[in-house]
């Protein structure tokens, strides 16, 4: 069977948890949740105008996984958290001399300006997570880096967490899929925070406890993914790493041994949005991946209608749906319209597990049976 992972931004709209029981409910075999953050490196128009819908709503973290908490006994498919290593790296609240914790809030938006960011469209990462803050790139780097993000700007609402500071990190992305350092930030050492400071182990920890069993964190690469690795599986969370078409063979190799549970084929060396066609490069992918792991791939980045779900399938093991979904929520659809869309995806994969030919039968075999 084919597997449909839609996408869903946490906190989109007040009932969002409606639109993930939604998806639930049209057939889906897994969600990706998105937690919001106000410069999504990875993510087209559509879903940074879905991330920044929810932060004017004023979610938290906390608050979202709070209400995932509380909708546990209607979910029934496993739930997996999409975010970016500012969010997993960032240190946790910091306690005063007297053991209070500071009532300071962090924002759940990166430190560094967004004119001149280091956001280039060639962001697919081949490996998903970076313990982003355990090297430094110059300053430069980031300003000097080629842009393509679409025009759409946070709201000036700051988004906050029971956090009292952040350990931020802006990384720049490369074509080639090998990633370089992040940019240091500007208040901080530019280490990574020790494990009793929260990090990674913290935020595992306390999406396990809200019911996520999956995590992706498409800028950190393979080769820096040591600490969230092991963050993750101490949490019982699957660490679920990506590969890009440009990924060569040797990473590739690395991401389908270290990957857990599927490898998502990001299909295009682009930003996440709609796409009239599937792109070419989805196809080899998928192939190349499938080669070097036994894990389920899925194919994700463009695919919008169920024809081109059904394309991508051909060749993988399944997909991921996101921008498309994404713009029929902001453009006014409701739960039950979500319902649907997500159900036509899931009728398109299901008549393609209907279509694999049977194995031919044994060739008749004469002489006397008796």
């Amino acid at each position: 069977m084919k597997r449909l992972n839609p996408y869903l931004t946490a906190g989109i709209t007040e009932n969002w948890i409606d639109y993930l029981l939604a998806f639930q409910e049209g057939g889906a075999d897994a969600v990706e949740i998105g937690l919001p953050f106000s410069d999504p490196m990875l993510d087209g128009a559509t879903i940074q105008q879905a991330s920044d819908q929810a932060l004017r709503r004023g979610v938290t973290i906390g608050s979202l996984l709070t209400e995932l908490t509380a909708a546990r006994d209607r979910i029934r498919i496993p739930l997996i958290a999409m975010t970016y290593a500012n969010l997993v790296f960032r240190e946790q609240p910091a306690t005063s001399r007297r053991g209070h914790v500071s009532a300071a809030p962090a924002p759940l938006r990166a430190s560094l300006p967004t004119t001149g960011a280091a956001t280039t469209r060639d962001t697919p990462r081949d490996a998903g997570p970076t313990t982003a803050l355990s090297r430094t790139t110059p300053a430069t780097e980031a300003a000097t880096a080629p842009r393509t993000r679409p025009t759409t700007t946070p709201s000036p609402t700051t988004l906050t967490t029971e956090a009292a500071t952040t350990a931020d990190a802006r990384t720049t992305a490369v074509p080639d899929g090998s990633g370089s350092g992040p940019v240091a930030p500007p208040h901080g050492s530019g280490r990574a925070p020790a494990a009793s400071a929260g990090g990674p182990e913290e935020f595992c920890r306390r999406l396990a406890a809200a019911g996520i069993s999956g995590l992706i964190v498409p800028d950190v690469p393979v080769d820096e993914a040591d600490r969230l690795e092991a963050a993750a599986t101490s949490a019982g969370i699957d660490l679920v790493l990506l590969a890009a078409p440009v990924t060569p063979p040797e990473r590739l190799a690395q991401i389908g041994a270290r990957s857990r549970n599927f490898v998502y084929a990001v299909s295009v060396m682009d930003t996440t949005g709609e796409r009239d066609t599937l792109a070419e490069s989805a196809a080899p992918l998928a192939t190349r991946i499938k080669a070097v792991t036994d894990l389920p791939v899925l194919i994700g980045f463009g695919i919008s209608t169920p024809a081109q779900a059904a394309a991508a399938a051909q060749s993988a093991d399944g997909v991921v749906i996101g921008a498309a979904l994404m713009r029929r929520v902001l453009d006014g659809a409701s739960p039950d319209d979500l319902r649907a869309e997500v159900a036509a995806f899931r009728a398109a994969l299901d008549q393609l597990d209907q279509e694999v030919p049977a194995a031919p039968a044994h060739a008749e075999v004469p002489g006397d049976r008796r």
